[in-house]
């Protein structure tokens, strides 16, 4: 090797040592993108999964059967709002004859 080639195995050198900075910052940023939706993902999961345990209580508190009660119709439904956010609903101003009242399921 003479003198007059160290410097240019010198630049390449410093450009290839650049360019794999470059392609490592790349990747690092790609890494991290990918545990963050790993860790989201997770916590998803783990909502879901706490959703479901409320539901199951929620539904173990219902009765199994609806009351009969001489005089009055019952009616049954379910909004999706009220499932998720845990809230029931028993029994709006029943009228006691021939009156409807609201028994969630």
């Amino acid at each position: 090797m003479t003198e007059s080639a160290v410097p240019y195995f010198a630049l390449l050198l410093a450009a290839t040592g650049i360019l794999a900075a470059i392609v490592a910052s790349q990747i690092r940023s790609y890494v991290e993108a990918a545990l963050r939706e790993a860790d989201t993902q997770h916590q998803l999961k783990q909502v879901e999964h706490e959703l479901q345990i409320a539901r199951s209580i929620q539904q173990s508190l219902l009765p199994k059967l609806r009351p009969q009660i001489r005089g009055l119709q019952w009616q049954a439904g379910a909004n999706r709002r009220m499932i998720l956010a845990g809230i029931f609903t028993i029994g709006r101003d029943c009228p006691t004859a021939g009156g409807q009242c609201s028994w969630p399921m």
